[in-house]
């Protein structure tokens, strides 16, 4: 996609600009492609009518450069403010928020998501995109954008759309996972309730993802679901299953780096962290979901982690399998619930460091 290829183009091209100018914006294409057809979810409408925005907002930046106005890359940023805000609505009521009137304010939306359970880079792209582009040109009636501003704010708010639009399949993923009923989901919360938490935290959550696994195998077109979907219902079995799991998802195990893992898992005293990935992946996501959660039971000075990989066919079995590693003379250890035998993904950490 455009965002690729772009952050390729930076380090080694030409100017970004002059690049740019020849290529075709496909990010509203990934948008269409993640938003269901099906009618599934309500605010899937307010969304298309918010990323419209985006598609003037290109026709403006093409008539700004076919008739030469530079008046136009104002019309380009006010236009992807609408897309913002309008994502930003879609997203509050998806996550429960109220507003009949529809006409709340928007600092009030924002108040609302802070406040509840949306993931720490959705909050700092909020407010990145707000200083950046909407305050300035909302308020600033004197400012006059320049053509790399223009398109840059189509791509700033054009990644924020997918990456809020991702969040809220996960959201109506869990929300519909939380609800759901089964005599084998009863029998296993009943089992977990009655062992009086005997078993250890990553004994449980691999019960639980096993019978997640499970689920999703037995689903339809289980290849076809994202991976934000995915963790979704991981979030909601482990919630509806366990209450007393603490689930905090993409949480930064050390300040200023990129190390955030799916979810944090807490109980009590033990901790643990979960990653996820698509159904169908192949021993490259195998061995890079490996190295992901050695990083942060590195730095968060964890002692375990889980890859789960769901089955891609209702064919498939899940196989269950736990790898010994040493990190700094410290044991750790990673367990892999696939649909496919582990061997050694790093079999060069699988012993302990020698001084």
């Amino acid at each position: 996609m455009l965002l690729r290829r772009v952050v390729g183009r930076v380090a080694f091209g030409p100017d970004l600009l002059t690049y740019l100018k020849g290529l075709k914006m496909d990010l509203i294409a990934e948008i269409d492609e993640k938003l269901p057809v099906d009618g599934i979810y309500p605010w899937a409408e307010g969304v298309r009518a918010a990323v419209r925005h985006i598609r003037v907002a290109e026709q403006w930046l093409e008539r700004a450069r076919e008739e030469r106005n530079e008046d136009y890359f104002n019309d380009v940023v006010y236009r992807c403010n609408q897309t913002f805000e309008g994502m930003l609505r879609e997203a509050f009521l998806a996550s429960g928020g109220k507003d009949p009137t529809g006409k709340l304010e928007l600092c009030k939306v924002e108040e609302y998501i802070k406040k509840t359970h949306f993931p720490r880079r959705i909050l700092e792209m909020v407010q990145r995109y707000r200083i950046e582009w909407r305050n300035s040109s909302t308020h600033g009636y004197r400012l006059f954008f320049q053509e790399k501003e223009a398109l840059f704010s189509i791509i700033t708010v054009s990644a924020f759309a997918i990456a809020l639009l991702d969040y809220m399949l996960e959201l109506g993923s869990r929300n519909a996972e939380t609800t759901s009923t089964s005599p084998r989901r009863d029998a296993l919360r009943k089992e977990l309730i009655e062992s009086g938490r005997v078993k250890s935290l990553v004994k449980d959550v691999l019960r639980i993802l096993l019978l997640a696994g499970d689920d999703i195998r037995r689903g339809s077109a289980p290849s076809h679901l994202r991976e934000v979907e995915i963790i979704g219902r991981v979030a909601g079995i482990i919630g509806s299953l366990d209450p007393s799991i603490v689930l905090t998802r993409e949480t930064p195990l050390l300040e200023d780096q990129h190390l955030r893992p799916d979810f944090l898992v807490q109980r009590e005293d033990e901790a643990l962290v979960v990653e996820v990935k698509a159904a169908g992946t192949g021993t490259a996501s195998l061995e890079y979901g490996h190295v992901q959660i050695l990083a942060y039971l590195d730095v968060g000075s964890l002692p375990a982690g889980v890859l789960f990989i769901p089955p891609a066919l209702p064919q498939d079995k899940l196989i269950q399998s736990s790898h010994q590693y040493w990190i700094r003379e410290r044991e750790v250890w990673i367990h892999t619930i696939a649909p496919f035998v582990v061997e050694e993904p790093l079999s060069y950490l699988s012993r302990p460091e020698r001084r």
